[in-house]
C-alpha cells in the first residue's frame, strides 16, 4: 500500500513543480519591457500555486486507476506500458501549451486559451508574421521539453508488485478519491478553480506570470459559446427609431459638487429593484434609501443589463453589456482590455480604490476582473473572522461589513 501511495505522491509532486518550472520560464523569456524582482518571481510562484495544485491533481486521475487497478488485477505486462504511454501524451501536451504561450504572449498580451485553435485552419497566415527559424527553434524545443518532462514523469515509475493487503489499500484509496475531488474543485466555498484566483498585483504580468496556461487553455472552452443563438427581439428597422436621438456628441457638463475629488462609495445591491422604493409606492420597505433619494439625486433611468452578479458588477464598473450565453466576467483576456471606473478614479485622478465583497473574490473570476479593473484593495469573506464567515449563506451580512469599512476608515 505504501509504495502505491507513495508512486501518486511522486506523480503529484512533478506535475506541480513541472507547472512551477514553467512559470519561471515564462517570466525569464518575457521579462523585456518588465521591471521583475526576485521577490516578484517568488510572489508568482507562491500566489499561483493553488491553481497549479489543482489542475496537477486532474493529470493525476489516471494513473490513480492505474493504481486502483493494479490493487485487485496484477498485471504489470499492460499497465506499466498504458502509465508510461500516459505520461509521454501529457508531456507533450503540456510542453506544446507552455512554449504556445511563452512564444505568442509577447504578440497577443494575454495568456494561452483556446481562441488559437482557430488560425489552425490556416497555419500560413498563422505563421506570417515569423520566419522559418524562429519555428523550428521551437520545433526542436518543443521536441526535447516534451522528452524531458515524459522522462522525469516516468522516474516515478510504479512497481506493479502483488498487493499484500487488498481491502485496506482499497479504502486508503477510496479515502483519497474524495480528496481529490475537493481539491480539484478548490475547496468547498461558492467559487470553484478559476483563473481569476491567482491574480493579486497591479501589475498584469505578475498576474499572468502566476496563471496555470495549460488550466488556462482548458478552461477557455468553457467561455466560449458553442451556441450562438440570435435573439431577435425587435426589427432593425425599429431598432435604429429607438436608439435615434439617444446619442449625444458635443454636450456640454455641469457639476453639483463642490469638489473636483469627492469620496466616492457605489453600493451594488442585487434584486433591490425600483418596486421596492416610493417610486412604485412602498415607502416601508427601505425607508432610509427613500431618504437618500429624496436628499440628492434619483436617476430614474440609469441602468447596468445583467441578471447575475457577473454581469451586473461588470455592466456597473465598465459599462459593458450582458450577453446571454457568456459571461464575460470569466474571460481575463477580454476584462483587462475594458474600461473601469475605478482604474479612471486612480490613474487620472490619483483616487486610492478599495472593494468590499462579503462573499467569495474569486467567484466567477472576480478577483481578476477587480484587480485589473484598478482596485488596489480588496476585502472579502476571507478577510472575517469564522462566526462572520457563516453569517449568512453568501458571505457576511452587511452589517458586519459595514463595521469593517467603519474600522478601515477609522
Amino acid at each position: 500500500m505504501r509504495q502505491r501511495i507513495w508512486y501518486l505522491a511522486k506523480a503529484y509532486g512533478l506535475l506541480v513543480l513541472t507547472f512551477m518550472a514553467a512559470k519561471l520560464a515564462f517570466m525569464f523569456f518575457n521579462r523585456e519591457g518588465h521591471d521583475v524582482s526576485m521577490g516578484d518571481v517568488a510572489s508568482v510562484i507562491y500566489h499561483g500555486a493553488s491553481l497549479d495544485l489543482s489542475t496537477a491533481l486532474y493529470f493525476l486521475i489516471i494513473p490513480f486507476l492505474l493504481v486502483f487497478v493494479s490493487v485487485w488485477w496484477n498485471r504489470e505486462k499492460v499497465l506499466r506500458p498504458i502509465a508510461r504511454t500516459y505520461n509521454y501524451i501529457i508531456a507533450t501536451a503540456f510542453s506544446l501549451a507552455f512554449l504556445a504561450d511563452t512564444s505568442l504572449y509577447p504578440f497577443w498580451g494575454f495568456k494561452l486559451d483556446a481562441s488559437c485553435l482557430q488560425f489552425l485552419s490556416t497555419p500560413g497566415d498563422a505563421f506570417a508574421s515569423v520566419d522559418v527559424g524562429y519555428v523550428l527553434i521551437r520545433l526542436i524545443i518543443l521536441v526535447v521539453l516534451a522528452g524531458f518532462i515524459g522522462y522525469l514523469l516516468n522516474r516515478a515509475d510504479l512497481k506493479f508488485k502483488v498487493c499484500c493487503h487488498r481491502w485496506l489499500t482499497t479504502i486508503a484509496m477510496l479515502v483519497l478519491l474524495p480528496l481529490m475531488i475537493v481539491g480539484i474543485r478548490g475547496g468547498l466555498d461558492e467559487s470553484t478553480t478559476n483563473i481569476g484566483q491567482v491574480y493579486y498585483s497591479q501589475n498584469q504580468f505578475l498576474n499572468h506570470s502566476a496563471v496555470n496556461p495549460v488550466f488556462s487553455f482548458l478552461a477557455s472552452f468553457e467561455k466560449t459559446a458553442s451556441d450562438n443563438t440570435d435573439y431577435q427581439f425587435m426589427s432593425d428597422e425599429e431598432c435604429r427609431n429607438t436608439l435615434k436621438g439617444c446619442f449625444v456628441t458635443g454636450a456640454t457638463t455641469d457639476t453639483l459638487l463642490t469638489t473636483q475629488t469627492p469620496n466616492i462609495i457605489v453600493i451594488l445591491m442585487e434584486s433591490a429593484g425600483g418596486e421596492f422604493t416610493e417610486l412604485s409606492g412602498r415607502a416601508d420597505i427601505m425607508p432610509n434609501l427613500n431618504r437618500l433619494c429624496r436628499e440628492g439625486i434619483y436617476f430614474t433611468n440609469c441602468y447596468a443589463n445583467s441578471w447575475r452578479t457577473d454581469r451586473g458588477t461588470l455592466c456597473t464598473w465598465s459599462g459593458y453589456p450582458s450577453f446571454p450565453t457568456t459571461s464575460v466576467m470569466k474571460m481575463p483576456s477580454k476584462t483587462q482590455q475594458l474600461p473601469n471606473i475605478a482604474r479612471t478614479l486612480r490613474d487620472e485622478r490619483d483616487y486610492s480604490t478599495h472593494y468590499l465583497y462579503g462573499g467569495d473574490i474569486n467567484f466567477t473570476n472576480m478577483r481578476s476582473y477587480l484587480v485589473s479593473g484598478g482596485f488596489q484593495q480588496l476585502t472579502w469573506k476571507a478577510n472575517y473572522s469564522s462566526e462572520e464567515q457563516r453569517s449568512a449563506n453568501w458571505g457576511v451580512r452587511i452589517s458586519r461589513s459595514e463595521e469593517r469599512v467603519s474600522r478601515n476608515a477609522e
